[in-house]
């Protein structure tokens, strides 16, 4: 998720980290559905369920959280 990968990117640089690590990363549900609507993806919810999204994320309540390595 692209979403995903930006926050890790200003997360590594905004406090400095020069080398990879791991970086836990929490997007609110409601943005994440309001992205993919700009992109005009549908079936988002059914998607959020799927082995292919579990794989990478979890949904805990309102927030899905994923753990990028940058």
């Amino acid at each position: 998720m692209k979403m995903a990968d930006q926050k890790a990117v200003f997360h590594k640089y905004s406090k400095g980290i020069e080398e990879t690590e791991r970086v836990h990363i929490e997007i609110p549900k409601n943005t994440f559905l309001n992205e993919a609507r700009d992109y005009q993806a549908h079936n988002i919810e059914q998607f959020m369920q799927s082995s292919l999204f579990s794989k990478d994320f979890r949904l805990e309540g309102d927030v899905i959280k994923t753990v990028r390595e940058i």
